[in-house]
């Protein structure tokens, strides 16, 4: 598998390219399927499939629309191919009827934000089983595995990045695995590579740290399929000199959501109890939690208390 990304900022793009040789499969299997973990916040923005010299892009319908026409078209014997989001982190690629002794070429690409670290580092993370994964066989899953898949992906997985920021790069390290940087980091652009001999044993994380002049960047993106433009405006509060005093107020907004449940909600809570340590003698804090995670009419929760 190959995966290239091109970060600009804290916005990265990233496709994922799976190439392979059907003369391997068992061709008696109507549809097969693998899956491609991603990071949640992640947006699809295209996927398509390349045999020989025919490339087939995908259009987006309603969910059950979609998985019907996959399946009417395998059924009457036709190519076909599905990429359905099954959880949050995870799209399913189906693929159905392929054509012998031909090299196929699937790609998928999506684009998500970078995490913030301070006011000057922005962390690449690329999950490690981010490779095929493969569905157990169940009595609700009818389709088959794709054979020979797993040992192509054994062979190497090759992932390159690059990146862009209008400020210059400090410095790129990657605490996690072996990689090389070249570029002119001083203009602001940097190649990634990942030269580890397994880069699936864990995660991929990347900091890329930046020269921060905290001046408002704009930055100007034009389709090249239809006439639309679209904007992303980056402003980096200056908060080094920010002094506090005794009698500030503090406002915290807690998702209490069902996705904030067990784990997350435990870390959110000690997270709390660490700022609220460090806040002056004397300041206020409130609470805010949105109606719909506490079953409530109004608008928000308010729970105001003084440190002493």
């Amino acid at each position: 598998m190959n995966v290239t990304g091109i970060i600009v900022d804290g916005i990265v793009q990233i496709t994922l390219e799976q190439e392979f040789e059907t003369g391997s499969w068992n061709l008696n299997k109507t549809s097969s399927s693998y899956q491609l973990p991603m990071a949640e916040s992640a947006t699809v923005t295209e996927f398509r499939a390349k045999i020989g010299d025919r490339v087939i892009r995908a259009v987006v319908k309603e969910k059950s629309a979609a998985r019907k026409e996959y399946n009417e078209a395998t059924s009457n014997g036709q190519n076909a191919y599905l990429a359905e989001q099954t959880r949050a982190d995870i799209f399913k690629i189906s693929v159905g009827n392929l054509p012998s002794n031909q090299v196929v070429k699937v790609s998928l690409v999506y684009i998500t934000t970078l995490e913030s670290v301070g006011a000057d580092t922005v962390k690449f993370v690329f999950p490690t089983d981010i490779a095929p994964r493969y569905e157990p066989r169940s009595e609700n899953n009818t389709e088959n595995t794709i054979e020979g898949l797993q040992s192509l992906i054994n062979e190497g997985v090759q992932i390159q990045i690059d990146a862009t920021s209008a400020s210059s790069f400090v410095n790129i390290s990657c605490a996690t695995h072996e990689i090389e940087v070249s570029g002119e980091l001083e203009g602001g652009n940097g190649k990634i590579k990942v030269v580890d001999s397994d880069p699936l044993r864990r995660d991929v994380v990347i900091l890329l740290r930046t020269n921060v002049t905290y001046d408002p960047k704009l930055y100007i993106e034009k389709s090249n399929t239809y006439s639309n433009i679209a904007m992303m405006l980056s402003i980096v509060p200056n908060v080094t000199d920010l002094k506090l005093k005794s009698n500030s107020e503090f406002i915290f907004v807690v998702d209490r959501s069902a996705s904030m449940q067990g784990l997350k909600m435990d870390q959110t809570r000690k997270a709390l109890e660490q700022i609220l340590a460090t806040l002056p003698e004397g300041s206020l804090f409130n609470i805010l939690v949105p109606a719909s995670a506490i079953g409530s009419g109004t608008a928000i929760r308010i729970v105001q208390l003084p440190i002493f």
